[in-house]
């Protein structure tokens, strides 16, 4: 009795994607597909053949179509990867930080095809920054193994993809120009149209841009500042062109990982022969982002594996899974429930045959460890007879909370003197049941922790960004 994200194991865990909106406008106008690809799919079709092929995948996944539903499924504890496919819509700025904030603490993160910089919060958690698009693009070239993908590959349908600038992510692929060259359409960012109102957090900053004068800076004559300038200008010119052409990144973002694709890479996969290089890249991408080990935390979701190895005869089998006091199924392929609550698969094994069992559980809102057992039966002269018992152990995490408050009472200096006011409003709106504001104080703490420096403060961050994830849950999803 296996978890299913066992290092031998190529299962899935619970995956959410957010995809295009399913309407009637959408349907009739093809040209109101996302990223502005010609000869894309219609979002019915799009979703069919997601749908198709994480089925075929052996993914447990929830496809949603708007902002409040992705809110609420990210709030419920149930899903460790998510995928924004290309959307349009823009999620609200809390969802955003509180989804940077779950990559932070370790989960996954696909975002292949943004159409602009509406869900700009989150760059951070990506290692990019947008600049633009550009139209000059005819497919993409492989630089790193990463994705374990190679070679040059045009697109399917035709693209006007997006153009970034890296900010820590690693180049995964690069553009292919189109015969005609590059055609960019850049955009320059102000105070004015970033998305986090105007406020500059430091890292927002573009790379390029030099920092404050100094006082000595100041003092040199006319010919040395405009010869700096043609040698800060000769600088950004170089940065811009080197990421300009980048397609396809990977970032590792605390503890969690990301890819990002500014391509539509939904549309590409759908469009193309069965197998295409964009259906490899969209399956090893969501693979890539699956975090290691998981979390089991109180009310969380686990996934778990049973695989059955039959050595002997043909013979009828029945597996039953007893599942820890609270906890319930969440998803359980070709499962029946018995009248005690058991979990109950019945199939016949032949002669060196195999099966494999995967489903979903919701632990119960508890601390400490759990069991989860399952009894192997044999049909003997039809009467079902035990044969093996498993038995898995889990460790449900202490709620993280009361550990935060103390660590950050126990910090002396001002840098957290905000944080600890922030989380301890956050306590007390979760004491209330006032779970959304608990939330945005807990996402302002996280923010606040970012721009410290030091390994104590990223890892208090880390706390927080657990406890974001426990309010959620305790708000129901």
């Amino acid at each position: 009795l296996l978890p299913v994200s066992d290092e031998e194991d190529n299962a899935q865990n619970g995956l959410l994607l957010r995809e295009l909106q399913l309407s009637a406008a959408n349907d009739d106008d093809p040209a109101d597909d996302a990223n502005d690809t010609q000869g894309n799919p219609l979002p019915a079709e799009r979703r069919a053949y997601i749908e198709a092929l994480l089925d075929d995948a052996g993914w447990s996944y929830t496809v949603v179509t708007d902002g409040e539903a992705f809110a609420r499924e990210l709030r419920s504890g149930g899903y460790l990867s998510y995928a924004l496919l290309s959307d349009r819509e823009k999620l609200s700025e809390q969802v955003q930080q509180e989804l940077r904030e779950a990559v932070y603490r370790g989960e996954g993160l696909l975002v292949a095809g943004n159409h602009d910089e509406r869900n700009g919060r989150l760059d951070e958690a990506l290692g990019i920054r947008y600049q633009g698009k550009s139209t000059g693009t005819s497919g993409i070239r492989f630089e790193a193994p990463i994705l374990q993908l190679e070679g040059e590959h045009a697109f399917v349908a035709t693209e006007r993809a997006v153009r970034i600038r890296l900010d820590g992510a690693e180049v995964v692929a690069r553009y292919l120009a189109s015969p005609r060259g590059h055609e960019h359409d850049t955009h320059h960012k102000t105070g004015h149209d970033r998305h986090d109102g105007g406020h500059d957090h430091g890292h927002d900053r573009d790379a390029c841009s030099p920092g404050k004068q100094s006082e000595h800076d100041a003092r040199k004559d006319k010919s040395s500042h405009a010869h700096d300038k043609q040698n800060d200008d000769a600088r950004c010119d170089d940065r811009a062109q080197e990421d300009g052409d980048v397609a396809v990144t990977t970032h590792d973002y605390g503890q969690g990982r990301s890819v990002y694709t500014g391509f539509d890479l939904l549309g590409q996969a759908a469009i193309g022969d069965e197998a295409s290089v964009f259906e490899q890249l969209l399956l090893q991408a969501l693979t890539h982002i699956e975090p290691k080990p998981l979390p089991t935390v109180s009310g969380g979701v686990v996934p778990v594996r049973i695989h059955l190895v039959n050595h002997g005869s043909e013979v009828p089998v029945r597996l039953l899974v007893t599942l820890p006091v609270g906890g319930a199924a969440i998803h359980a392929p070709g499962a029946d429930t018995t009248a005690d609550g058991q979990l109950s698969w019945n199939l016949i094994l032949t002669e060196q045959a195999e099966a494999t069992f995967e489903f979903w559980i919701r632990l119960p809102e508890m601390a400490g460890p759990v069991l989860i057992d399952a009894l192997i039966q044999t049909d003997q002269a039809g009467t079902y007879i035990d044969h093996k018992a498993l038995s898995l152990s889990l460790s449900i995490d202490e709620p993280v909370m009361p550990q935060l408050r103390a660590e950050l009472d126990a910090l002396d200096g001002k840098d957290y003197r905000k944080v600890r006011q922030e989380v301890a409003k956050a306590n007390d709106y979760l004491a209330r049941g006032r779970i959304e504001k608990a939330l945005k104080h807990l996402v302002h703490a996280a923010g606040l922790l970012g721009r410290l420096p030091g390994d104590e403060a990223a890892a208090l961050r880390l706390e927080v960004a657990k406890a974001i994830r426990e309010a959620g849950l305790r708000g129901g999803g």
